[in-house]
């Protein structure tokens, strides 16, 4: 066997043993997004539950930090955190959210943008709201760590 074959048999041999290993990451990635989506679309049915506590104690952590457009104050702290999410209960009707893109930055940390598609409460327009979450894998579970939220549905 000439050096040129030789050379050419080790790359594609090499290349092979690559395979499980990209093919394991992304499995691990389509199935982490699946758990986000999944808990995004939890959220979004029993939003007009409104039960701030429980959706506060299935989705985040006592040191989420949350802040939007217009809001000068930055929530943290699981009562601060009740509150918001109330509030912002009391003036919806009914949600639904788009998983618009996800990300995995490693193993244990990914976030998303999502369109928020909002009926409220009175009898005013619906509308549209993004925001990006940024998500830690706790144990086996996905929690948001860092909300921002903004007008308006997340472009394509």
């Amino acid at each position: 066997m000439n050096i040129r074959a030789m050379c050419g048999a080790i790359f594609i041999c090499s290349a092979i043993a690559m395979i499980p290993a990209v093919s394991m990451a992304t499995i691990a990635q389509g199935k982490n997004e699946e758990q986000i989506s999944s808990k995004l679309q939890h959220l979004a049915k029993t939003w007009a539950d409104k039960k701030p506590e429980d959706i506060v104690k299935s989705m985040y952590v006592d040191e989420t930090e949350i802040t939007g457009e217009g809001v000068p104050e930055l929530y943290t702290g699981h009562q601060a955190l009740v509150g918001l999410i109330g509030h912002l209960m009391e003036s919806s009707k009914s949600t639904t959210i788009d998983l618009n893109r996800f990300k995995q930055l490693t193993d244990n940390v990914a976030y998303t943008w999502v369109t928020w598609n909002v009926t409220p409460a009175d009898a005013s327009a619906p509308f549209q709201m993004k925001s990006l979450f940024v998500w830690k894998k706790i144990g086996n579970d996905w929690r948001i760590v860092a909300d921002m939220f903004a007008n308006g549905a997340m472009p394509n």
